[in-house]
């Protein structure tokens, strides 16, 4: 019996898988672990003090259904993200709970829960990838947070899909299409307008040319937004 303990414990060490990723200001450290269909975590929050802790799994990087927990007042609990408000505690039991505060103003947190559980809204599959949700805010009003103290974080699994890698190119396509209707709309209808006004029209159009220079004009604020969409789409989404 004490050697089959040996052998299930060297088989479910060898099939560990470790990770670890940050925020990207480096608030947030966190390593993971999945082994026997479970996933743990070890989070590390620098300059933290009189702050609230949130962090959540996600399918689709939105708050709303987001498995959570909340670290507050030295206490982590468990909540489901509710859109645009406070999120609502949750019946799920995370096993191996545990908070430290290494250093002034720097938190540690651990817990652990399985892959799949009815009580939990999120469920994971080895192999497919999930977005962590960040976010902290100042512990006499928890639940509020401003757009620079959160985030969405990449969790691999070890698959070959990249969940956030999804989301960003369908927030770029948006900004794409909308810069293409720009673009189309000016070069291949305005301009053309413009062109034909000035060649067939201006002997009907008594100030033919002062609407052709308005045409044009409007062109060139049409071409300048499509470019200022594609950029802005760009630097929001980095």
């Amino acid at each position: 019996m004490y050697k089959r303990h040996i052998i299930l414990s060297i088989f479910s060490l060898a099939h560990a898988k470790d990770y670890f990723v940050s925020s990207p200001d480096g608030k947030f450290k966190i390593n993971y672990a999945t082994t026997d269909n479970r996933i743990s975590f070890n989070i590390k929050v620098s300059s933290a003090k009189d702050e609230w802790i949130g962090f959540g799994l996600s399918t689709d990087g939105k708050m709303k259904g987001a498995d959570m927990v909340v670290v507050r007042d030295g206490v982590l609990n468990s909540f489901i993200g509710i859109e645009r408000a406070r999120p609502q505690e949750s019946s799920a039991k995370l096993e191996n709970i545990k908070i430290l505060e290494l250093t002034e103003g720097t938190i540690e947190f651990q817990f652990a829960r399985p892959f799949t559980n009815p009580d939990f809204n999120v469920q994971i599959k080895e192999g497919k990838d999930l977005l962590m949700l960040y976010a902290y805010g100042p512990s006499g009003n928890w639940g509020y947070h401003g757009r620079e103290a959160r985030g969405v974080i990449p969790a691999s699994l070890g698959g070959d899909t990249n969940a956030i890698g999804n989301i960003v190119k369908h927030k770029l396509s948006l900004f794409s299409v909308l810069h293409g209707i720009l673009m189309l709309f000016g070069w291949l209808f305005l301009t053309p307008t413009a062109i034909l006004l000035a060649r067939y029209l201006k002997r009907l159009i008594p100030n033919w040319y002062i609407v052709h220079r308005n045409i044009q004009f409007f062109t060139v604020v049409i071409a300048l937004a499509s470019v200022l969409v594609i950029l802005s789409g760009n630097t929001l989404i980095a």
